[in-house]
């Protein structure tokens, strides 16, 4: 009866990932996935792969894409891009297949992390016990919700620079599945050199495991290194990348609307304050990690 369970399961699941693949396909290989590239509510300048597909027509013609401003991905994405441009599509179907698939793995090793640790507690109420029988099929329902989610699938069909993001995050929460400082350190690494905020995940990570911090920090800042380093060399020894990619995140000079307040919040200050609203504006984040550190 077991093994029958297990083998149903298994194929459901199968299923269940076929389905998403489909819907998948049929939303990038039609021209719906360029009505998704246009909308703001989908791409933004930092993520949009019609911005990606100019820096590597620039690159091609041996002009420098940054010199402009409509390339804002670091000088390896754009290589690695122009590798993967010809089967971009099945390019993003895989990674947003692999981050669902990562993140249930996930959620199921931290699942387990927390019963094992419940289970050398002596005393055991009985509503911790539902409570952890209930988060059982936590990682299978995240699975789920990340497969079948509309603006998952968007993302996905409008070859949406967040996706690879996104498969990174879901390597970070591996790490900390596993308790791996050092993958988590890499991985933030990559994922800071595309987008820059996500070094402030390394602050909760390193308060939970202080007595990796050390290590957690210095993998990072060498690895962060290595990618700026070999970007320079990239470029021809030209730093030019940093203020089209860095610069634009932290200035925010695009105000064009989308889902988001940032624009509408930028678009009203009087010049004068800028300094200040955007000082207020890049700080937000580290001042809810300072309240809330776990």
């Amino acid at each position: 009866h077991y093994y029958i369970t297990n083998n149903l399961s298994f194929a459901v699941m199968l299923g269940e990932f076929a389905v998403g693949v489909f819907l998948r396909l049929a939303t990038s290989l039609t021209p719906l996935s360029h009505w998704l590239e246009e909308r703001v509510e989908i791409t933004t300048p930092t993520s949009s792969w019609k911005r990606i597909e100019e820096g590597i027509a620039l690159k091609q013609f041996g002009l420098d894409p940054y010199a402009g401003d409509i390339v804002h991905e670091p000088p390896l994405n754009i290589m690695m891009y122009s590798l993967i441009s010809s089967y971009s599509s099945y390019f993003f179907i895989l990674v947003d297949i692999l981050s669902a698939l990562l993140l249930k793995i996930s959620i199921d090793r931290i699942h387990k992390n927390m019963v094992d640790q419940e289970d050398n507690e002596e005393c055991h109420s009985t509503f911790e016990k539902l409570k952890m029988k209930l988060n059982e099929k936590t990682g299978y329902y995240s699975l789920l919700i990340f497969l079948f989610n509309p603006y998952s699938i968007a993302l996905c069909a409008s070859k949406s620079t967040q996706c690879t993001t996104n498969l990174l995050y879901a390597v970070m929460l591996y790490g900390v599945s596993i308790n791996s400082v050092v993958l988590v350190s890499v991985v933030t690494a990559l994922a800071s050199y595309s987008t820059l905020f996500p070094v402030m995940v390394l602050v909760p990570i390193f308060l939970h495991h202080r007595n990796k911090a050390l290590t957690g920090i210095v993998t990072f800042v060498v690895s962060f290194s290595l990618l700026h380093y070999t970007s320079y060399l990239v470029c021809g020894g030209n730093w030019s990348y940093v203020q089209s990619v860095y610069g634009f995140i932290l200035t925010v000079p695009d105000y064009t609307p989308n889902i988001g307040a940032a624009w509408y919040f930028f678009s009203e200050m009087f010049s004068h304050f800028t300094v200040l609203f955007l000082s207020v504006y890049q700080v937000r984040i580290k001042e809810n990690l300072r309240d809330k550190p776990n």
